[in-house]
């Protein structure tokens, strides 16, 4: 029964996270939008090229002012539109994770009739073909897990993770 009623709050949206409540110079955040803030600016300075050894940050800006050559003659195997069996395979593989923020869960993918899935397919190979890819796929909602056996009032004690769609 209690996987049943797990199902039903995953459909409807509905976790048992319990909320967060971070500690800022010894003082406990009880406002959403102050945890909110504390985590992005934790996760953004945890992320920061600051944090690497001197001599990887000046190979790094050497990499990065380097230019791409991307052209090709197209006929690499990765160049090639995706196939009806790849996309399935893929669909396969997923797991079974929490919505993205439109709130469609992999398991929806998974059962679509194939009409829609053919549909599907058309506008992955028409965005890998063209390499221009939806503003919305370039955002994600960031979601902080707690690590285990750690203090829940401090922010660095959380790993971000991002959800797609």
């Amino acid at each position: 029964m209690k996987l049943v009623w797990r199902k039903i709050r995953k459909i409807k949206g509905k976790t048992s996270t319990p909320k967060s409540h971070l500690k800022k110079d010894n003082q406990l955040l009880t406002n959403s939008k102050e945890n909110f803030n504390l985590f992005a600016q934790t996760f953004s300075k945890n992320s920061s090229s600051e944090n690497y050894p001197r001599h990887f940050q000046k190979i790094k800006a050497t990499k990065e002012k380097a230019v791409v050559d991307f052209s090709s003659d197209n006929t690499e195997p990765y160049n090639k539109p995706f196939l009806m069996s790849e996309l399935k395979a893929a669909l396969k593989k997923s797991n079974e994770t929490a919505a993205g923020p439109h709130g469609i869960y992999y398991q929806f993918l998974t059962h679509l009739p194939s009409k829609c899935l053919d549909i599907l397919l058309k506008i992955l190979n028409d965005i890998w073909s063209s390499g221009i890819i939806p503003p919305s796929w370039k955002e994600a909602k960031i979601i902080p897990i707690p690590k285990p056996n750690r203090d829940p009032s401090d922010p660095n004690n959380y790993r971000p993770i991002s959800s797609h769609e």
